[in-house]
């Protein structure tokens, strides 16, 4: 899987534009000049994930357009302001950049941002409710400060975790973990229509059934990268209707289910590896999809009762 690292440090005003055009198309400067100017940018870009820092040296106005992705960004900076339609954005915490072309000046930026594929999130959303319906902002502000404070803990996961790491992001496991944390953070704490979108009933299908084809989809498919919103569409459920039935009928929520056949997965890897061919449990758990070694040990501890250094030397 691809992994595109872009890192830019610049004085001159047209260098700065075009970098900062890699991942706003549409973006133009105004005001500043160009021996005033100094960017600097770190940014990462897999698919339908991109996330950056810039911070900018220079007074200057900026109009931003996000058609086709759905962004949060945190900024700070001297005399920094951004407005959409005429309208203010509350820029003193995370907030999602409104759909369309929007505003912003400062005399000085240092803003991050993570940008998400909108089509992607858009079907994900979509099976998430189990309903066809368009995904559009309703507002810029989270919805609350309790979410807030979960979306900054998916976020500095992300950037702490995954993004120091490259092997980690070109993981199709890791990334689609990593892309549906950031989703499901993002809907759950900012306003869209996802919010007022009722999920699709459980159906009329005798609910043991439809746990044994979701079982059976999760434990043939562990070590690729699979969702729940990909079992539930095995099980001809609605991902609300697979967390009852699997709760119901078997004391786990999918996803913890899922978790457990791949640490299943990376038990048998651990049992049938030869520890002085090189092989590391950091490796195993990276195959299957644990991007921190700490706490797949103390998973699989409670598992499978040992750590899984003790496996792999047996």
């Amino acid at each position: 899987m691809a992994v595109r690292r872009t890192r830019v440090a610049t004085c001159d005003l047209g260098q700065a534009e075009s970098a900062l055009h890699e991942f706003f198309p549409d973006l133009s400067l105004r005001g500043a000049a160009d021996r005033s100017v100094e960017l600097r940018l770190d940014a990462v870009t897999v698919p339908l994930i991109t996330c950056g820092r810039s911070v900018f040296t220079a007074a200057a106005v900026s109009t931003v357009d996000t058609t086709g992705r759905l962004a949060v960004g945190s900024a700070s900076g001297a005399d920094y302001w951004a407005a959409h339609r005429g309208e203010p954005l509350p820029t003193t915490a995370a907030f999602l950049y409104p759909p369309g072309p929007w505003r912003a000046g400062w005399t000085s930026l240092d803003i991050s941002a993570v940008l998400l594929d909108l089509p992607a999130t858009e079907t994900f959303a979509q099976q998430l409710t189990g309903r066809r319906f368009r995904l559009v902002p309703t507002g810029t502000a989270p919805r609350s400060a309790a979410m807030l404070r979960h979306w900054t803990r998916v976020e500095a996961w992300f950037r702490r975790t995954l993004l120091p790491d490259p092997a980690a992001l070109g993981n199709p496991l890791l990334h689609r973990a990593a892309f549906e944390s950031l989703a499901c953070a993002l809907l759950e704490t900012f306003p869209t229509t996802y919010a007022a979108t009722q999920p699709r009933s459980d159906g009329a299908g005798p609910l043991p059934a439809t746990v044994r084809r979701a079982v059976a989809f999760i434990d043939d498919n562990a070590g690729r990268p699979i969702g729940v919103a990909d079992v539930a569409a095995a099980a001809h459920l609605s991902v609300r209707g697979l967390q009852r039935a699997f709760v119901r009928e078997l004391g786990l929520t999918p996803t913890q289910y899922l978790r457990r056949a791949r640490l299943a997965g990376a038990r048998d890897d651990l049992l049938a590896a030869d520890p002085l061919a090189g092989t590391t449990v950091r490796a195993v758990a990276a195959r299957w999809g644990f991007a921190h070694p700490g706490r797949f040990a103390h998973d699989y501890r409670a598992v499978h009762g040992e750590h899984p250094a003790r496996t792999l030397h047996r």
